[in-house]
Formats: structure tokens, C-alpha cells, sequence
């Protein structure tokens, strides 16, 4: 069976089971955050200002970087426990290819 060439060699977990989290950068900025929040940048700013942002952004020199797990609890978004072979099937299927 042909590997996606997915590095395995950043997943610990030696039964190759690992958060859907994982596969995501672990803080974004907060454009991209505001953005899947479904609100404007300068709102999520104006709510960081005054103590309302719903959870925990960093500031990180002139801009803010926001949990990528903290903006998936919000949104609700379940961090499933997935297998590499399941990611790398999805990638295939998703691409058209065949292996």
C-alpha cells in the first residue's frame, strides 16, 4: 500500500492515532479567526479591547494569534481522534486520485 507521503515522523503516537487538531497550524491569526467567527476583523479587535473576545487571543508584536483548538470548542467543532490511514483515504478520495 502506497503512503499520501503524509510525515509520519510528527505524529508520536506509535498506533497512529492523533487529534484532527493536529493537522491545523496551533494558532492563527485573527483575521482568519474573525473570519470563520463570521465577524469583521476590526470587530473581534473592538471585542479584544474591551474584554469580550470569547476566548484567549495573543498578542504577538502589532497582531493577535487565536488557539486553533480554542476557535474549534467555540465553534463546536469536535477535535476527533483519527488514524493516519483515514486522513490519508480522504486525501485520495477528495483528490480523485487513485492508488
Amino acid at each position: 500500500m502506497k503512503t499520501s507521503g503524509l510525515p509520519r515522523s510528527l505524529i508520536s503516537n506509535p498506533n497512529l492515532y492523533y487529534y484532527a487538531s493536529d493537522l491545523y497550524p496551533s494558532f492563527i491569526g485573527l483575521r482568519e479567526a474573525a473570519g470563520v467567527m463570521g465577524i469583521a476583523e476590526s470587530a473581534a479587535h473592538r471585542l479584544i479591547r474591551a474584554g469580550q473576545f470569547p476566548f484567549p487571543a495573543a498578542r504577538a508584536g502589532r497582531s493577535y494569534k487565536v488557539s486553533v483548538r480554542a476557535l474549534m470548542h467555540f465553534k463546536d467543532i469536535p477535535d476527533a481522534i483519527v488514524h493516519v490511514d483515514d486522513i490519508e483515504n480522504g486525501a485520495l478520495h477528495a483528490s480523485g486520485g487513485v492508488r
